[in-house]
């Protein structure tokens, strides 16, 4: 369990955030207003989509 708590705080942010504003950007008309306040707070945050261009390129 400490290694793996370990790992993720060496490895940098969990997944989850990123994975909650991949979703946000997919389902961002069904979503509405709530779905853009959402990912303006996670961008805000510091989270970053694996859609953005930035991250693709440097990750890819």
């Amino acid at each position: 369990m400490k290694k793996r708590m370990l790992a993720r705080d060496l490895g940098g942010q969990s997944r989850k955030p990123q994975v909650l504003l991949d979703g946000l950007i997919i389902y961002g008309q069904e979503l509405g207003d709530l779905g853009k306040q959402l990912e303006r707070l996670l961008r805000r945050r510091g989270v970053r989509s694996s859609m953005d261009p930035a991250f693709v390129s440097r990750y890819h």
